[in-house]
């Protein structure tokens, strides 16, 4: 994917999103689908923890847990989904 945006921040957000959720598995290790693990969490917790920092320093954690969770889940469908 091509972005048309100049800016370095949020190519360096959507490249830390876009790793985390290529690490996030559709099943856990006992076969569970990720949806009904207790490790969902930690996915979610990830992309929440995700950090950029500005030009002048300050940090920043552009992922609220509504967004988390969201993206999580349909990235757990859509895998499951290119499965079958």
């Amino acid at each position: 994917m091509i972005l048309k945006s100049k800016s370095k921040l949020f190519k360096d957000i959507i490249e830390k999103i876009d790793e985390q959720l290529d690490v996030t598995p559709a099943y856990d290790i006992a076969g569970t689908p990720m949806q009904d693990s207790t490790w969902m969490s930690m996915h979610i917790d990830a992309l929440k923890d995700i950090e950029v920092v500005d030009e002048l320093g300050k940090k920043h954690n552009p992922i609220n847990e509504s967004v988390a969770t969201t993206l999580v889940f349909d990235e757990i469908q859509n895998k499951q989904e290119d499965e079958c």
